[in-house]
């Protein structure tokens, strides 16, 4: 049999092949509860990964159990909100701010939101796993920007915030950009 008159029709096969991958691979919505929370526990993150979108349309929210995080969502619009994701998931960081603005997302640790930025890496990409460490960083984002993608590490939670915008402890009045990411 010779391939050469094969050739034309595996082509065509790969190229419907692949037009329904990208259907097949979407990413469902996320769920919502009664009081506008946002749960992606339920869904599996492993191989596409969550996308959290950085930006300052995402204003304060005031978690019950976090007190008021800015900035940082699992949707493309709406307050910003504490994200919750099964430990082992994937999710990259999307500046998507309508303003333009360049955003970090920079790890605080476990145990509270810190008094200054206290992130050794800053404005440079470090590390792909979020956990506990003050070191895992997107770096820089320019709008339209996506991070590198991370793991998130065991359960627990963690907090992070924008080497440029984070100034302190966030409070329903001080707009200082920063989120708990929870490992269920």
């Amino acid at each position: 049999m010779n391939i050469r008159h094969l050739l034309p029709a595996m082509v065509s096969s790969v190229f419907l092949l692949s037009g329904c991958v990208g259907h097949a691979t979407s990413v469902p919505a996320l769920p919502v509860s009664s009081d506008g929370v946002v749960d992606a526990t339920s869904l599996d993150f492993t191989t596409t990964p969550l996308v959290i979108h950085i930006g300052f349309n995402h204003s304060e929210h005031t978690d019950p159990t976090f007190g008021p995080v800015y900035f940082y969502s699992p949707t493309v619009t709406g307050n910003a909100q504490v994200i919750r994701v099964l430990h082992g998931s994937k999710v990259v960081f999307l500046n998507d701010d309508p303003s333009n603005t360049e955003h970090t997302a920079s790890g605080f640790g476990s145990v509270a939101f810190p008094k200054s930025f206290d992130n050794t890496s800053g404005t440079r990409r470090s590390g792909t796993t979020i956990n506990a460490s003050l070191t895992w960083s997107t770096g820089g984002l320019v709008h339209g920007a996506k991070s590198q993608v991370f793991t998130v590490g065991p359960l627990g939670h963690y907090f992070f915030g924008c080497h440029f915008h984070y100034t302190t402890k966030p409070t329903t009045t001080n707009f200082s950009m920063g989120d708990v990411l929870v490992s269920m």
